[in-house]
C-alpha cells in the first residue's frame, strides 16, 4: 500500500492548494463524524442530535447508499445497544468502521452536540473524500461565472454528482452537472437524492447512456456547453478518457480516481479483477498529460498512489488531477 500524508497540489495561479490525505482518506483528521440516529422517526423525533441524519435499523440495510463511502468519512451511529450491535454485524464486513454511541452515555451524545426536536435535514450522505478534498483546496474556479458543463462518468446513485451540483452552487456558478451511468436503478436513487437536497434538475441531471458505447459524445451534444470538469470514481474506460484533453474547454478540470494494478503483480484482493479495469503505474499522466514540448495534453496537478475500498479490502488506487492549459 501507498501512504501520502500531505500532498501539495499548486497548479497555474495557484488554483489549487495543499491537500491533506493519507491514501485512504483525504480528509483532515479534524473532520467531524457523520451521525446517524438508528431509531424509529418517531423516537428520533422525540429527542436528538440536531446534526443526526435519522435511518432506522429497520431501513439501514436497503439504505446503505445514503451512508458516506466506507471508511473514508468517520461514522457515528446512535442507538440502543441491540440496535448497535445489528448495525455493527451489517457495516463492519462492508468496510464501515462507526463509533458505536449508546443512548445511554449521556456524556458522551453531549460532547457530540446540542438535543433537539421534530424531524431534520441532516444528511448522511458524502462524496468520495478525494473529490470533496480536492474541491475545498481550489479557490475561485476559472470561468465560474461563465455557462459551462460538468460531467461526472459512471456516476452511480448520484453521491458526487449532487455534490458537485450543491457546491457549485454555493460558489454561485451555475454550471450544469450531469451524472452518466447504464444503471436505471441507481440513477433513480441520483434524483432522488437531488430532489431532497433541493437541487433542481436545470442544475444537476441524470443520464442513462453506456459510456463505452458513445453516450458521452450524445450528452455533450445535449448539452451544447463548454467542458468545464470532467469527474470519475471508481470506473475506467481507457479510449474514453484518452479522449479527455480534446473535450476539455481552457481551464477545465479533470479529476479521476480508480483501481490500479498491484506493484508485485500479485492477483488483486478483490474486484476488479480484469485488467482493462484496472490502471498501471502512471498510466493517466502518460495518456492524458503534456508531451516534452507542453503540447497535445493536459498539465498534471496530482499523481498519487492511494487505496479504495471494495467488497471489503483496500487495493491499490491511483489519484489524478490535472486541467487544460488556457494557452
Amino acid at each position: 500500500m501507498w501512504w501520502v500524508s500531505h500532498l501539495s497540489l499548486i497548479g497555474a495561479a495557484g488554483l489549487l492548494h495543499s491537500l491533506p490525505g493519507n491514501g485512504r482518506s483525504w480528509l483532515s483528521l479534524h473532520e467531524p463524524p457523520v451521525i446517524v440516529d438508528l431509531r424509529p422517526p418517531e423516537d428520533f423525533c422525540s429527542g436528538h442530535l440536531e446534526a443526526a441524519a435519522n435511518i432506522p435499523l429497520s431501513d439501514l440495510r436497503q439504505r446503505l447508499f445514503e451512508l458516506p463511502p466506507p471508511g473514508e468519512w468517520p461514522l457515528g451511529l446512535i442507538g440502543g445497544e441491540a440496535e448497535l450491535e445489528e448495525a455493527r454485524a451489517l457495516l463492519e464486513p462492508k468496510g464501515w468502521t462507526p463509533q458505536m454511541i449508546n443512548l445511554s452515555d449521556s456524556a458522551a451524545i453531549a460532547k457530540l452536540g446540542y438535543v433537539t426536536r421534530g424531524p431534520s435535514e441532516a444528511q448522511a450522505w458524502r462524496p468520495n473524500s478525494f473529490l470533496a478534498a480536492v474541491f475545498r483546496s481550489i479557490g475561485t474556479l476559472p470561468h465560474e461565472d461563465e455557462p459551462g458543463a460538468v460531467l461526472d462518468l459512471g456516476c452511480g446513485s448520484g453521491r458526487d454528482a449532487v455534490y458537485l451540483a450543491k457546491e457549485l452552487q454555493r460558489r454561485g456558478c451555475k454550471w450544469l452537472v450531469t451524472g452518466i451511468d447504464n444503471h436505471e436503478a441507481a440513477l433513480q436513487r441520483g434524483r432522488e437524492l437531488a430532489e431532497s437536497n433541493h437541487i433542481e434538475t436545470t442544475s444537476c441531471s441524470f443520464v442513462n447512456a453506456d459510456l463505452r458505447r458513445g453516450g458521452l459524445d450524445e450528452t455533450l451534444g445535449a448539452a451544447g456547453l463548454p467542458l468545464r470538469l470532467v469527474h470519475g470514481c471508481r470506473f475506467l474506460d481507457v479510449d474514453l478518457l484518452c479522449r479527455i484533453p480534446q473535450l476539455l474547454a481552457p481551464d477545465g478540470l479533470f479529476v479521476w480516481s480508480t483501481f490500479q494494478d498491484p506493484s508485485d503483480d500479485s492477483r488483486p484482493l478483490a474486484p476488479p479483477f480484469r485488467t482493462s479495469r484496472r490502471l498501471r503505474r502512471g498510466q493517466l499522466a502518460a495518456m492524458l498529460g503534456e508531451d516534452s514540448r507542453g503540447n497535445g495534453g493536459l498539465e498534471v496537478l496530482c499523481d498519487v498512489e492511494g487505496e479504495l475500498l471494495t467488497r471489503g479490502e483496500w487495493v491499490p488506487a491511483s489519484f489524478f488531477v490535472a486541467r487544460r492549459r488556457s494557452t
